[in-house]
């Protein structure tokens, strides 16, 4: 499927809000993940829309070796799934990140969470992400960053999901919402 007019152009009818969350956890943290939703900008295709404060997180699992810092980006772009994956995987080894093992540190992770509406099931590509609901670093900077959004499918807001997680308070505020 092309996101693109019969004149090679971006059909601006077929603009996708995708929902990116971004973590680090391996040199200027902060600054990884600020440069990461520029380095995604810069690809074409895909516009910054928004940011949302910086969080601190507890890392989970183990095999790291400091907290993370974690975003929410929200981010338009005119690429189908996969090529956007591949874009975003670009960013990541740009940024230095090395694709080895699961719990190793990060200069930058950048996970699809939302890709519009689309629910997709692939052996590269799960959308939405299968353990965003349970991840208190992902849902507090998503409640910020898009507050009135309705959770698929159930449509429930993100803080009926936080409130599920219980109060486990592992997720901080580390900077006000960043400009990009």
């Amino acid at each position: 499927m092309s996101l693109l007019s019969s004149n090679g152009k971006p059909d601006k009818n077929k603009v996708i809000d995708v929902i990116l969350s971004l973590g680090s956890n391996v040199g200027e943290r902060e600054w990884n993940i600020i440069r990461g939703v520029n380095m995604l900008s810069g690809c074409g295709g895909i516009e910054a829309a928004g940011l949302s404060s910086l969080y601190e997180s507890e890392p989970e699992g183990s095999g790291f070796s400091g907290r993370f810092v974690n975003a929410v980006a929200l981010v338009k772009t005119i690429h189908p799934p996969e090529r956007f994956l591949d874009l975003c995987q670009r960013v990541e080894r740009r940024a230095g990140r090395v694709h080895a093992a699961a719990c190793r540190d990060r200069t930058l992770d950048i996970d699809i969470i939302f890709f519009g509406g689309l629910v997709i099931d692939t052996e590269r590509l799960k959308v939405p992400h299968g353990l965003y609901r349970n991840r208190e670093f992902v849902l507090k900077p998503l409640q910020e960053a898009a507050p009135e959004m309705l959770i698929p499918p159930d449509n429930i807001p993100v803080s009926v999901l936080l409130d599920r997680l219980g109060n486990p308070e592992r997720v901080r505020k580390i900077s006000a919402r960043a400009i990009i």
